[in-house]
């Protein structure tokens, strides 16, 4: 068994992901199992088979990767694993109901309800064709995606990843279908 420690936390962005697909392909030539350490949690869903999310010393969750990444079982595990969208609102008649428009609603819960879901789980459609209207607050072009801050959905603002490859400007308005099946409600 192998344990490596934050192995590429002092390297830059390019060597460390050449080196995170030597070191998982050497691994896996090897048979060999390691604990890998890291507070990337790129790096952790890339390369284990297994993860454990620590919160103040205590196991959070442990899973495959796409399983705490999908299916994480608290707010916390969440939160920590990627990016979240919060959004309150009221579910009434199969939709949850926000400030910006209705999503359909599968998940539990009836009233008041806070959900979660993940900006690549919002979809950027015709107006008409979308769920609810937002307002693009900013936006980040990141080469293979660009992030948008939108408000006018939710108390807070929400982040949306597309790779519709438009110039996204301020004031802009965007219709948001966003998954129902991306809906998490947590316990905290």
């Amino acid at each position: 068994m192998l344990l490596l420690d934050e192995p590429l936390t002092a390297l830059d962005a390019k060597l460390r992901d050449v080196l995170r697909v030597e070191i998982d392909a050497l691994l896996r030539r090897l048979r060999m199992t390691a604990v890998y350490v890291t507070h990337d949690q790129a790096e952790a869903m890339a390369l284990g088979d297994r993860i454990v999310v620590m919160s103040q010393g205590q196991v959070a969750q442990v899973g495959r990767p796409r399983d705490i990444y999908f299916t994480p079982q608290s707010r916390f595990v969440a939160e920590f694993v990627g990016t979240m969208n919060r959004l309150h609102g009221v579910v009434r008649d199969g939709h949850l109901e926000v400030m910006g428009g209705r999503v359909p609603w599968r998940g539990r819960g009836a009233g008041k309800v806070e959900v979660l879901f993940r900006p690549e789980r919002a979809a950027i459609v015709e107006p008409g064709a979308g769920h609810v209207k937002g307002r693009v607050s900013s936006s980040f072009f990141l080469g293979d995606r660009t992030r948008l801050l939108v408000e006018g959905v939710s108390a807070g603002t929400l982040i949306v990843e597309t790779t519709d490859r438009r110039d996204w400007e301020p004031g802009q308005d965007v219709y948001l279908a966003i998954d129902p099946d991306a809906l998490l409600t947590l316990d905290r």
